[in-house]
C-alpha cells in the first residue's frame, strides 16, 4: 500500500509538462504586471513633473533660496552742541600738522594714483583754507598767496593727466610750497608771535 501511494504521488512525464505552460503563462502575467505598473508609475510621475512646470514651484524656491541680506545703514555722526570747542592755537596746530601731512602725501603720489592725488590735494587746500582762517590779519594775508599757488595745483589735477616733464615741476613746485609755508607758518612762531587769533 505505501509503495502504491509512493507511486501515485509520482509525477507523469505528460503532467510536469503541462505544469511548465502553466508557470510560464503564471510568469508572463506576473512581468506584464510589473511592466504596466513601471508604465503607470513613469507616467505619473512624468505628470507631476509636468504639472510642476506648469504651476511653477515658486513656493519652493523661495524656501531653498536664500534671502539677500539687508545691508545696514551708515550712521552718520551727530554732534551736539555739549562737545568740546578746542582753543584755536590747538586747531591751527593740528590743521598745520594736517596740511603737512597731505601734502607730503600728494608729492608722493604724483604720477602714481590719479584719485589719490586728488583727495591728497583736496585735502592739504583744505586744511591750509584752516590754518589761514585761524590767523590775524597781517599773517592771513601772507598766507593767501600759497593758498591760491595750491588752489591753482588742484584746478591743474582736476583737468587732465599730466606730462612726465609736468609731473616732475609740479614735485619741485609742491616741495618748494612745503618748505616755505612750513618756514613761515608754522605753529611755534604762530603762537609765540600771538598771530593765532583768540577764540
Amino acid at each position: 500500500m505505501k509503495l502504491i501511494k509512493k507511486f501515485t504521488s509520482l509525477k507523469s512525464p505528460l503532467t510536469e509538462s503541462g505544469d511548465d505552460k502553466n508557470r510560464s503563462s503564471i510568469s508572463y502575467k506576473k512581468n506584464s504586471l510589473k511592466l504596466t505598473f513601471f508604465l503607470t508609475g513613469f507616467t505619473y510621475i512624468l505628470l507631476v513633473v509636468f504639472i510642476f512646470n506648469i504651476i511653477g514651484c515658486a513656493v519652493l524656491k523661495e524656501k531653498f533660496v536664500r534671502k539677500p541680506k539687508d545691508k545696514p545703514q551708515s550712521q552718520k555722526a551727530v554732534f551736539s552742541s555739549t562737545d568740546i570747542i578746542y582753543p584755536a592755537h590747538i586747531r591751527y596746530n593740528n590743521y598745520f600738522i594736517y596740511w603737512r601731512t597731505w601734502q607730503g602725501e600728494l608729492i608722493l603720489n604724483i604720477g602714481k594714483n590719479n584719485k589719490k592725488v586728488l583727495a591728497c590735494a583736496e585735502r592739504a587746500l583744505y586744511n591750509l583754507k584752516q590754518m589761514q582762517e585761524l590767523l590775524k590779519s597781517p599773517k592771513q594775508e601772507e598766507l593767501a598767496p600759497y593758498v591760491d599757488e595750491l588752489s591753482d595745483i588742484v584746478d591743474e589735477l582736476e583737468k587732465a593727466r599730466l606730462s612726465e616733464p609736468r609731473q616732475k615741476k609740479l614735485i619741485n613746485q609742491l616741495k618748494h610750497h612745503l618748505h616755505q609755508v612750513r618756514a613761515k607758518f608754522n605753529y611755534q612762531d604762530m603762537k609765540g608771535g600771538n598771530w593765532i587769533q583768540p577764540d
